[in-house]
């Protein structure tokens, strides 16, 4: 994300060297229509926001937050022991000791047996998620490489 608003500010740094005045809402447009389908709610979002409030700042700030929980990296540490009442059952003697009996369920896929950080349907689900991620990328990279002044004849 951070390089696609880095992008767009290149483009406006740009025009606005050329004489062309940028307001901040096309700005704002130009950031939210070149983005991937999965950010469509927040854009949802953005449209139901009071004018005064909808600024580029908080525009982007909103953007880079919606990456961060869409990527599901936080800065909170990633402990399994810290997964909220994942281990059922009594621990002997501590931390850094679990249950890993049949009683345990998974709180990402609701099966027996095993933690959401062990769950085979959420690792695949990831390489699913990271997969179509790439794709995405490669597909944005490629509409805002393109030269569509080259193709377009009047």
């Amino acid at each position: 994300m951070q390089a696609w608003i880095s992008h767009i500010q290149g483009l406006v740094f740009r025009m606005e060297q050329s004489g062309v005045e940028v307001s901040d809402q096309d700005k704002i447009l130009a950031l939210t229509m070149g983005l991937p389908p999965l950010y469509d709610p927040i854009i949802i979002n953005f449209d139901a926001m009071p004018s005064e409030l909808l600024t580029l700042n908080n525009v982007i700030a909103r953007l880079l937050n919606e990456e961060v929980c869409q990527s599901g990296d936080s800065k909170v540490a990633k402990d399994p022991e810290d997964e909220a009442m994942a281990v059922t059952g009594g621990s002997r003697g501590g931390r850094g000791v679990r249950n890993t009996g049949s009683d345990v369920t998974c709180f990402f896929c609701d099966g027996k047996g095993h933690f959401k950080s062990e769950c085979p349907e959420k690792r695949a689900w990831e390489k699913l998620k990271k997969k179509l991620k790439n794709k995405v990328d490669t597909a944005v990279a490629v509409f805002c490489d393109s030269d569509f002044e080259d193709d377009v004849m009047f």
